[in-house]
């Protein structure tokens, strides 16, 4: 005979991650911005946003990271960049962690983008 069961769907948010330049000069201040992507929800006004970089084989948030998107999904961060005695290739990405109230999807991380520091 079938049997009846609760099922839980995990299904990932969805955020866009674009805009700044592919390389800047060392202490420059760059605006990076994106937007997520809440197919049928509406953004909740208190969503967090966290910008990533990848240092020592680890993701972490810049300081500044905890970014409210618009309404619409839409969010920038403006990041100053440290002076270092070589270039440096930053690995970026954009996320929103979870769980957060009123949002009703797991972790949403954007595509990789790379940022050249001279």
């Amino acid at each position: 005979a079938p049997r009846e069961a609760d099922a839980k769907l995990l299904t990932t948010g969805k955020v866009l991650f674009s805009g700044g330049p592919r390389r800047v000069l060392a202490g420059a201040i760059v605006t990076l911005s994106g937007r997520v992507v809440a197919d049928g929800v509406a953004i909740p006004p208190d969503l967090n946003v966290d910008i990533q970089y990848f240092l020592h084989g680890h993701w972490q948030s810049f300081p500044a990271s905890g970014i409210v998107p618009a309404e619409n999904g839409e969010f920038s961060a403006t990041l100053k960049f440290p002076s270092s005695v070589h270039d440096v290739l930053y690995r970026l990405r954009a996320t929103v962690p979870s769980p957060q109230t009123g949002w009703p999807y797991e972790v949403g991380v954007s595509a990789e983008r790379r940022l050249l520091v001279r």
